[in-house]
């Protein structure tokens, strides 16, 4: 479970309940925050990143674009993380 999964669920939401209030389908929501990747046939990785998810789930958890899929995004999500956990 990553960062913003535990987060997710800290927070009482399931990936279902995210998608439906997002409007996205649930396969590509759950690909999108379990940040699945892959394998093409030609060898090369593709990771999924909707920004239309990537959006939606920052807004229903109440955080900034940046902070959620960030370079510094799990500095953002461990500080939130623990803040739900107190």
């Amino acid at each position: 479970m990553n960062d913003l999964q535990k987060l997710i669920e800290l927070r009482g939401l399931t990936i279902a309940e995210v998608a439906r209030r997002i409007g996205c389908g649930y396969h590509i929501t759950q690909k999108v925050i379990k940040r699945r990747a892959i394998r093409r046939r030609d060898g090369t990785t593709y990771i999924y990143r909707s920004r239309r998810v990537r959006e939606g789930v920052a807004a229903i958890l109440g955080l900034s674009y940046e902070e959620t899929w960030g370079r510094k995004s799990r500095v953002a999500l461990r500080r939130a993380i623990s803040h739900e956990i107190r």
